[in-house]
């Protein structure tokens, strides 16, 4: 009994798997970081991906979007958030930053992305009928914290010969949607932030992923009955 119960665990958590938005996949674990695609970057480090069709394939369905204001700071910046479900019932979550202060955008994170939680399976830009090089509004690094349960974004990345790439986003300006593809099959609501030297807007609300009950469940059940077998 205790070994069908830890077979079905690995089940419950592989059954989200194997659907990326782009193959091959850009994937972000916790502590790890990719940075833009384009060449003409020469940004160091593994890139993530450009989605380029002209909207989300048709096994994708837009279950949730959210606009989140800042609570806190010397910032007027908006956080949009997306939620979009494949049909096999993982997530995918995109965002998107509006600029309305007199300050630029450096960078910034998204709370909830825990990595015990959930895998990023996919990362990148969602370039709607465009192509793979830069355009402004993208961010240039996408990375996980190792110890906090975060996503972080930036508009500046460093190149190969060392040097700190800025493409800021300007006031009055909006970003290009990025996104996260996980293996998350529920979404719950976080905070985010973004600063630039003194300036900063904090606890705007976005949508991320939480884990599912049941899998957490069965997870936990998997793993006492391993510890039972062994003893």
């Amino acid at each position: 009994m205790v070994l069908i119960i830890s077979v079905i665990s690995l089940i419950s958590a592989s059954t989200v798997l194997g659907n990326p938005l782009v193959f091959p996949e850009a994937d972000l674990p916790a502590g790890g970081y990719r940075a833009h695609p384009d060449g003409e970057l020469s940004l160091l480090g593994d890139k993530f991906n450009i989605f380029t069709e002209t909207a989300m394939p048709d096994e994708w369905t837009l279950e949730a979007s959210h606009t989140g204001t800042p609570g806190m700071g010397t910032m007027d910046v908006t956080m949009y958030s997306q939620v979009w479900r494949h049909n096999d019932g993982h997530l995918l979550f995109a965002y998107k930053v509006e600029n309305n202060s007199s300050s630029c955008v450096r960078l910034g994170n998204i709370g909830g992305y825990g990595a015990e939680i959930c895998n990023v399976t996919d990362s990148g830009i969602l370039h709607f009928g465009g192509n793979a090089t830069f355009v402004h509004g993208d961010i240039l690094e996408l990375s996980r914290s190792s110890i906090e349960s975060q996503l972080a974004f930036a508009f500046e990345a460093i190149d190969t010969s060392g040097e700190t790439i800025e493409k800021l986003l300007l006031p009055g300006e909006t970003s290009q949607w990025f996104y996260v593809e996980t293996d998350a099959v529920e979404y719950g609501y976080g905070l985010s932030s973004v600063i630039d030297g003194g300036a900063s807007a904090d606890m705007m609300e976005v949508l991320i992923p939480i884990p599912e009950p049941m899998t957490i469940t069965l997870l936990t059940v998997g793993t006492i009955g391993v510890i039972m077998r062994r003893k």
